[in-house]
């Protein structure tokens, strides 16, 4: 599973735990931001949860992590998190993480994708504008 050359996505393994902190740190994430990720991420591992996380390393350095569950219920996708550290091309690394993402929900025959982000974070709300999403609900 590749998106750009030199990068590499792979399934999350707890070997990348530290690696994840260290990305949310760097993008400025609270403490309690950074716990509740780690708490999606090692729901996603669980066999019962419909999820999945990934990493994605660029040159062998963990650089990104995504997470997307799908709920049966309602058969819709939520990414969970999705971060890509300061020092590498964002755009691209975040890309080629939500082509998985967008994969996963195709597999799972979902009929949407979803995801709350804040409504200060311009950027990553910009991100899924030219992706495609739409806003549904502006909460400030």
């Amino acid at each position: 599973m590749t998106g750009i050359e030199s990068l590499s996505i792979f399934r999350f393994s707890p070997l990348y735990y530290n690696d994840v902190t260290q990305i949310l740190l760097n993008t400025g994430g609270s403490q309690l931001y950074i716990d509740g990720q780690l708490r999606f991420i090692a729901a996603s591992m669980d066999d019962k949860i419909d999820s999945l996380a990934l990493v994605a390393c660029y040159h062998d350095i963990t650089v990104g992590y995504a997470v997307v569950r799908f709920y049966e219920w309602n058969r819709l996708a939520k990414i969970r998190g999705l971060a890509i550290d300061t020092s590498v091309n964002m755009q691209e690394h975040a890309a080629a993480l939500m082509n998985e993402i967008e994969d996963f929900a195709i597999s799972k025959r979902s009929r949407g994708i979803y995801a709350e982000t804040p409504a200060t974070n311009i950027r990553v709300r910009a991100f899924y504008k030219r992706r495609g999403y739409v806003e549904d609900h502006l909460m400030t």
